[in-house]
């Protein structure tokens, strides 16, 4: 059975940590309403799960290899707010304490170079568009289909875009799935490729210097909420250069883009292929594309 052991209240919010029968602390918050909870910065974390329900935020270990670090992050954030004044901003105390934790839970974890390179080529779409389309940036963002995958990475209301990065020696461009150069109702589908240069083990971090660039691009807090969740949320739980500083340097040789088109570009079509064949990716040659280059 858990027990509480600690417990602080505000006006607004009550904290309690729980001990469960493993030893695992489990940090509950209650709030008076969703709009403050809403507000919380709760990242996809490796080892970390958040859950709310109602107005309460459940925070537990999905993974009992860093329990001692956990354990220790909970009580002494409970103990700093029994110190401190019970008017203070709950919500930035949790979100600058959180930072601390994540060090702590994403320490052995590093993003591949070729997802990093796969991110990097849809932040340098995202960062163009910003800067160059008429827009509106919230509409922008909201194209950007992250963090939930879809066939295509940008899908507006007048086309379609996926995004590949290669590297500067590859002769062939991977397609993921039979659906990813199917156009969706009848709207252009382009493909952009971005030809780079990869340098591991670099002093410069490409993709968080391009993550602040956009940020920097986006002039209101809920346009740079919107962008780091859909990084945080995604797959890649990507969180930043603040928390997660890569050695991978990218730079940017070409970019191409070419329309799909839906009868001759070459590509596996869903009608050629028997029912009983599923998880199909493939390659395409570069130079077999060539006439559909815009």
């Amino acid at each position: 059975m858990d027990n509480i052991i600690k417990s602080f209240e505000t006006q607004q919010e009550k904290i309690s940590v729980l001990l469960n029968d493993d030893n695992t602390s489990m940090l509950t918050i209650e709030f008076e309403g969703n709009t403050v909870s809403d507000k919380l910065f709760l990242p996809k974390l490796k080892y970390i799960k958040f859950v709310k329900s109602e107005n309460k935020l459940f925070i537990y270990l999905d993974d009992l290899s860093i329990q001692k670090y956990f354990n220790e992050w909970v009580n002494d954030f409970i103990d700093t707010l029994l110190k401190i004044d019970k008017t203070i901003n709950l919500v930035e105390k949790f979100n600058a304490s959180l930072k601390i934790l994540i060090r702590v839970g994403e320490k052995d974890s590093k993003m591949s170079l070729n997802t990093a390179k796969g991110l990097y080529g849809e932040f340098l779409y995202l960062k163009d568009c910003l800067i160059e389309s008429k827009q509106e940036k919230d509409v922008i963002l909201e194209a950007w289909h992250r963090p939930s995958l879809a066939n295509h990475d940008f899908v507006f209301d007048e086309f379609s875009i996926e995004i590949k990065s290669i590297s500067k020696n590859n002769t062939t461009i991977k397609i993921a799935s039979e659906y990813q150069l199917d156009s969706l109702e009848n709207k252009n589908l382009f493909l952009k490729c971005y030809i780079l240069d990869d340098i591991i083990q670099s002093s410069i971090d490409s993709l968080g210097n391009i993550y602040n660039e956009i940020l920097n691009l986006l002039d209101s807090d809920s346009l740079k909420d919107s962008f780091s969740s859909k990084c945080s949320d995604d797959i890649t739980g990507y969180l930043g250069p603040e928390f997660i500083k890569l050695d991978y340097n990218f730079i940017l040789i070409d970019e191409i883009t070419y329309i799909v088109d839906q009868e001759k570009f070459p590509r596996i079509q869903k009608n050629q292929i028997s029912p009983y064949i599923n998880n199909i990716s493939y390659n395409i040659d570069i130079s077999s594309i060539e006439p559909y280059k815009i």
